[in-house]
């Protein structure tokens, strides 16, 4: 071939130059070696000299040497691009779009598959000199054998080889590419499935799962092999210090895993992340170890972007990673807070704010280990939206317009209820304050003062004076009230809520006979009746145990009771109706066997809506048909 000093002009190919077929899966650099063969130039090198070519250009994978080639062998640019390994800024390679961290691929390294040269060298229909040709599959050393063949990639360094570094025809006539030299290196081993999932996306497909075909292919290689290592107990492990047949079998491990999607890979990051608890170590690193480390440390690519937001967002929905913690860059926006951090922020007690989210289901116990407890920002939400509703025994005194003393009998009587009732041994303790709901407080003392109609007569006295005139308690007389029963309610004006209240006590005295005397007592220990249920039909301790056995607050009792979906007196009837058709959390996670914060974070995750507002009865309740949703 002539020798050309100029650079090559855009008149379109050139007619001295063999352009050779340019295989799908064959490096650039391959293409270029063989070139070189079939035009009498030995070398790469010397091609490109004669022809006023960069090699050193063609090594860099430069666009613009890569348009010069094309125009001389008559193909398009973009074609030869796809072939091309491009180095970027940073060292990397760029593959048909792909980023390759430096230490990810073998650039100069001569990698190959005996059994393919062979197979190669035996084809009579190329031209001898240029049948061999690189694989582009050969130059990422993840992969250690060949899908096709079942045998081990060789791998040459010698320093005669490394004297034709890039140049793949010349390099393998110094390791010997006939036959019987190339059959004499194929050593059997395994394949994975790993192995097929790189060669099909280096053939551009894509059909290993939704979560892997979201990656580039870089950072799918690298999630099989640290899912695979973390998945085997290598926490902690520098993968660059595991020999090749462990990280050959983490891999396929880790592809084994991802490939089921997003599911598999959400399931594959529970099973490796440490179970760290204390909250001031809760970062990526005590979390997920060398998994982290290997992610935060290096990869800066933005193509890694990707699964290190996956690792974050899934890790910061099911743990308790609290805002200002290092996972890939400061935490501030956690879906997690602790309660001594409501407590700081609140000024509620760190006792009162456990009592109602164990009450809630959010904490399964008071006392927790380790000295906190971790919820969801939303639970913690609603749970300071309850507490700032809640008054103690003296503002809910004030709010009825009673003395502490007689709303305390009212409370003890099961009329006026607590905004959460003990549940447990754990919820009783004497340290913590009982506890009532204003809106509920305010919505009783309405509903009684509605009652009043009937102007005020000399005769008529306090609904206190005419219990006691009449012989009945304080608590019966107002049920009475509530219930329609006393025909000549007052209210006078100049007294706040219920004290407000004149009755004639002779028309009270005339239920004495006919009211239920098993009200005393009742709803200190269970869920007790709807404000007024205390009637003929019933009295509170039936109407609690049927509560009970349905795990159905007082609070929610009322309200149901309120629209019409429960009768007043309890009736078993219409509990069982209730709970053929919804469930409380507590009464599923009895019949379930589930914890119940566990399954209030299902009922998140889920998205299922509750059955009646939690504003308005204080728990979770569902429909029954929800339920399978939890359990899958």
């Amino acid at each position: 071939m002539p020798h050309r000093s100029k650079e090559l002009g855009a008149e379109g190919p050139h007619a001295d130059v063999d352009g050779r077929p340019l295989f799908n899966d064959e490096t650039l650099l391959s293409y270029l070696s063989r070139l070189a063969v079939a035009n009498a130039a030995g070398t790469s090198r010397t091609f490109c000299y004669d022809l006023g070519l960069s090699f050193r250009g063609f090594v860099r994978g430069d666009a613009a040497w890569v348009e010069k080639l094309a125009r001389l062998v008559g193909r398009s640019a973009s074609d030869l691009m796809r072939h091309n390994l491009q180095i970027d800024n940073n060292g990397g390679t760029l593959i048909a779009g792909a980023y390759f961290s430096k230490t990810a691929i073998r650039r100069s390294s001569l990698r190959y598959c005996p059994q393919c040269l062979a197979e190669d060298q035996r084809d009579g229909g190329r031209m001898p000199g240029t049948r061999l040709y690189g694989r582009l599959l050969w130059i990422l050393p993840q992969v250690t054998a060949c899908p096709t063949h079942a045998v081990e990639i060789v791998q040459s360094d010698g320093a005669p080889v490394r004297k034709h570094e890039h140049d793949f025809t010349a390099m393998m006539e110094v390791e010997g590419d006939d036959v019987g030299s190339l059959l004499r290196k194929a050593v059997p081993a395994p394949t994975t499935e790993f192995d097929a999932f790189v060669v099909d996306r280096l053939s551009g497909v894509r059909r290993h799962g939704a979560f892997l075909d979201s990656l580039a292919l870089s950072p799918a290689m690298m999630a099989c092999e640290l899912i695979g290592l973390a998945s085997k107990g290598a926490r902690y492990i520098n993968p660059r210090a595991v020999g090749a047949p462990a990280m050959t079998s983490a891999r396929a491990a880790g592809y084994a895993s991802l490939s089921e999607g997003w599911k598999g890979f959400e399931d594959a990051l529970d099973r490796v992340r440490l179970p760290v608890e204390k909250r001031n170590i809760r970062g990526g690193k005590a979390l997920y170890g060398s998994l982290y480390s290997a992610l935060n440390d290096g990869h800066a690519h933005p193509d890694f972007d990707p699964l290190r937001k996956a690792i974050r967002d899934h890790t910061l929905k099911v743990i308790p990673v609290l805002n200002g913690a290092d996972f890939f860059g400061k935490v501030e926006d956690s879906d997690w807070t602790s309660v001594s951090m409501i407590a700081r922020a609140t000024g509620y007690a760190d006792q009162t704010l456990r009592r109602i989210f164990v009450e809630l289901g959010h904490l399964k116990t008071l006392r927790q280990a380790h000295n906190d407890s971790f919820v969801r920002r939303e639970m913690a939400d609603e749970a300071v939206a309850i507490i700032r509703d809640m008054a103690t025994l003296e503002d809910a005194a004030e709010i009825m317009g009673l003395d502490p003393r007689t709303l305390k009998r009212l409370v003890d009587d099961g009329f006026v209820k607590h905004a959460f009732l003990p549940t447990s041994e754990q919820t009783t303790a004497s340290n913590v304050r009982p506890r009532f709901s204003r809106a509920y407080l305010v919505g009783l003392r309405d509903a009684l003062l509605a009652k009043a109609t009937r102007p005020v007569r000399d005769h008529m006295v306090s609904f206190g004076s005419a219990a006691k005139r009449g012989g009945l308690r304080y608590a019966q007389v107002l049920a009475l009230i509530l219930e329609g029963k006393l025909a000549k309610v007052a209210r006078i004006k100049d007294e706040p809520g219920l004290a407000a209240l004149r009755l004639d006590w002779r028309e009270v005295g005339l239920f004495k006979r006919r009211i239920s005397k098993g009200l005393s007592g009742a709803g200190r220990s269970a869920p007790g009746p709807q404000a007024g249920a205390v009637s003929s039909h019933g009295n509170a301790t039936e109407v609690a145990a049927n509560c009970k056995r349905i795990r159905l607050s007082p609070r929610a009792f009322d309200y149901l009771c309120s629209e019409k979906l429960l009768e007043a007196d309890g009736n078993p009837l219409s509990m069982k109706t209730f709970g053929a058709k919804f469930v409380t959390l507590q009464q599923c996670s009895r019949e379930t066997g589930v914890p119940a914060v566990e399954l209030r974070s299902r009922i998140v995750a889920t998205k299922i809506r509750p059955a009646f507002p939690l504003s308005k009865v204080g728990q979770y309740i569902i429909k029954r048909d929800q339920v399978s949703k939890l359990l899958v």
